[in-house]
């Protein structure tokens, strides 16, 4: 549900921790852009079309980094189809996400 990781997002935002993602399908995805997240090396990140006729797709999209939010409005949004990518390819498509080093 987008409401619940738009209010973690806001706690987690907060908290000032550091924040490792991993292993993440849909509205998880909102928490990529977390100034104090990383994302976990080899692991995938799924987005796609919201089950309510893109219902959530704004709401979503509002968290997501520039870069990543205009492939989710233009693309990825628009199908039921999860396009996936890792972390790795995450990375090199929004240089303003990064990867989790191997000591944290």
């Amino acid at each position: 549900n987008p409401y619940e990781y738009a209010a973690l997002h806001a706690e987690l935002k907060a908290s000032g921790r550091q924040v490792r993602l991993g292993g993440c399908n849909s509205a998880c995805t909102m928490l990529t852009s977390l100034p104090n997240a990383c994302l976990i090396r080899g692991t995938r990140f799924g987005f796609h079309a919201s089950n309510l006729n893109g219902r959530f797709n704004a709401l979503s999209a509002e968290y997501l980094t520039p870069v990543i939010r205009q492939h989710f409005l233009s693309t990825w949004g628009k199908s039921r189809e999860m396009t996936k990518l890792t972390a790795e390819e995450m990375v090199a498509l929004d240089p303003a996400l990064k990867l989790c080093s191997a000591t944290h």
